[in-house]
């Protein structure tokens, strides 16, 4: 394996690790782990900063969040099934 095949190949990784960490980090606000009442507002950052690079489970947050109100300013069923 070349260099660049390896740097390549290291980079997707510490992407996808970028990206899950984004996503739980949102997990985490959304439930009320990192401040201790549920912040949908910054888990909606998390969730499309991981989605922005390519968390998939991310994107399913964001349309539970459209959906419901979590976090956004209206609730926008054609925007969340966008993300569904």
């Amino acid at each position: 394996m070349s260099t660049f095949e390896n740097s390549n190949r290291n980079l997707d990784t510490l992407i996808d690790a970028t990206a899950s960490l984004l996503y739980y980090t949102g997990i985490a606000f959304a439930n009320g782990g990192l401040t201790g009442t549920p912040d949908h507002g910054k888990a909606v950052d998390c969730y499309m900063q991981a989605s922005a690079l390519g968390n998939i489970d991310s994107l399913y947050c964001l349309g539970l969040c459209y959906a419901n109100g979590w976090g956004v300013p209206i609730i926008d069923h054609e925007t969340a099934c966008s993300f569904y």
